[in-house]
């Protein structure tokens, strides 16, 4: 979450006080991208266990473990949409036989081709808050360093090099 680790009582309670005006869906995210596979079912488990399974279920985090416990807190006839990009030698499990027999519908979304100009323009009108999500900042001659930070250090999430 933006502020950093939020424990589970507060998100649970958070949701309650949503609830309680009747939304018409509940949206629960993680801002930064930072979610670790644990934080995440801590997260999700009580909210499920109090208001039960979600409709639809989207990972952002393009962490495999994060990815692989979405069926967990699907109900029977949810949408599980994977958005987050994880590293291309990652793999999951997940029971084609559980797939089928509670009507999963499971796809992946690759949608920033066309939308990279919108994007820019509202960071720039500041639409968006970036506080946070640049976690590193190399100058142009260190090119390769970003690269390598990008490859194998799990806490650069955003990286900017500046000339």
């Amino acid at each position: 979450p933006y502020e950093g680790s939020v424990s589970p009582d507060v998100v649970l309670s958070q949701a309650r006080q949503l609830m309680a005006c009747k939304p018409a869906r509940l949206v629960i995210a993680d801002t930064i991208g930072a979610a670790n596979p644990g934080a995440v079912r801590d997260l999700m488990q009580p909210l499920v266990e109090e208001f039960g399974a979600f409709d639809v279920v989207i990972d952002a985090t393009g962490r495999a473990a994060v990815v692989q416990s979405l069926p967990q807190v699907a109900r029977n006839g949810a949408r599980i949409v994977y958005y987050g990009v994880t590293d291309e030698s990652d793999l999951v499990s997940i029971s084609p036989f559980e797939i089928f027999r509670r009507e999963l519908t499971i796809m992946g979304s690759f949608t920033e081709v066309d939308s990279f100009p919108a994007a820019l323009a509202a960071f720039r009108s500041g639409a968006i808050r970036v506080d946070g999500l640049i976690t590193h900042r190399y100058p142009v001659q260190d090119y390769g360093d970003a690269l390598e930070a990008l490859r194998s250090d799990r806490t650069a999430h955003k990286i900017v090099i500046t000339p």
